[in-house]
């Protein structure tokens, strides 16, 4: 197949993908003279008509349509397989889709991406950050970032770091309402929850070999971090939250931490992926740097308890 043909099958099927030869030309970097000249090109190699051109629409013919079919075919096993010369090379190439949870996605995975990516300056990197539960097979991601404990599924998780959490209250609040000296006092103060917390409304908290669990209650409950700091920054309550979200504010005295001899137990990071004994040189790639970065261990485990964080 000689570049010109290659070409004109590109121009083919993007002028079919894209409903028309000038959004075909923009998408690519041509121009719609010359998508309409490689398109009738392929069309004399090939000795039929692909398409029937009108004033307002494209419309492809029967031969037109049994073509698109292999020429798709044929344009994606030429890319998966620059893709594994490419990776044959050490390059890392393609498009890798990440999903994480918000607070963690802005806070701790933003600063790392442009090191990342400086690395690989080939490959396009697609983040995706929610808080909701998703189902990582289905929704398309290559990897998806946990906090929390993880549901029984068939997915690959490999430990990042663990992320220590704190009760923390704004001074206003704590002048207002007065401080807790003992877990048990919670249930009497306003306290914010995160909605996608696998306990619920129950905090446990630690001292030593000492465990005690109490029912938090209060005016919000939000399924996002940062708006509950947010509003215990406004004194609206106390939060339990990990530390790389709340850190700053208690540098800055807008928040201080309550019960420091109780703490929640750290919860874990995870990195879950689909088995697959060719995993992608980019999603290799990726989950080292992330171990690297974040300072995590290398054992894949197997995930025993949900996808959220």
């Amino acid at each position: 197949m000689s570049e010109a043909s290659l070409s004109a099958i590109e121009a083919f099927v993007e002028t079919v993908r894209a409903g028309g030869m000038a959004a075909a030309a923009r998408k690519l970097g041509s121009t719609r003279a010359r998508v309409s000249r490689q398109v009738q090109q392929l069309e004399t190699a090939l000795g039929a008509q692909l398409l029937v051109r009108t004033t307002r629409a494209l419309r492809l013919t029967e031969a037109g349509s049994a073509y698109l079919e292999v020429a798709e075919a044929a344009l994606t096993q030429l890319a998966e397989g620059a893709r594994r010369v490419a990776e044959g090379q050490g390059r890392v190439s393609g498009v890798l889709r990440v999903n994480a949870p918000m607070s963690f996605g802005v806070r701790m995975l933003g600063p790392l991406l442009p090191r990342f990516l400086a690395v690989h300056p080939v490959l396009e990197l697609q983040l995706t950050l929610s808080d909701e539960f998703i189902d990582p097979i289905r929704s398309g991601h290559d990897v998806t970032l946990r906090i929390g404990q993880l549901a029984d599924s068939g997915l690959i998780a490999r430990r990042l770091m663990d992320a220590p959490r704190l009760l923390a209250a704004a001074p206003g609040y704590l002048v207002e309402h007065g401080t807790p000296a003992h877990p048990a006092e919670l249930e009497r103060h306003r306290c914010l929850n995160y909605s996608y917390s696998s306990t619920g409304g129950i905090w446990a908290l630690r001292r030593g070999a000492e465990e005690l669990k109490v029912a938090a209650e209060g005016p919000l409950c939000a399924n996002n971090g940062d708006v509950l700091l947010a509003a215990a920054e406004a004194g609206l309550g106390l939060v339990l939250l990990p530390e790389f979200i709340v850190g700053d504010a208690l540098a800055a005295g807008r928040l201080v931490e309550v019960l420091p001899d109780w703490r929640p137990p750290p919860i874990a990071v995870h990195a879950l992926y689909p088995p697959n004994r060719q995993l992608p040189l980019r999603t290799r790639r990726f989950l080292d740097f992330l171990i690297e970065a974040l300072g995590g261990v290398t054992a894949r485990t197997r995930p025993s308890s949900s996808l959220g964080g």
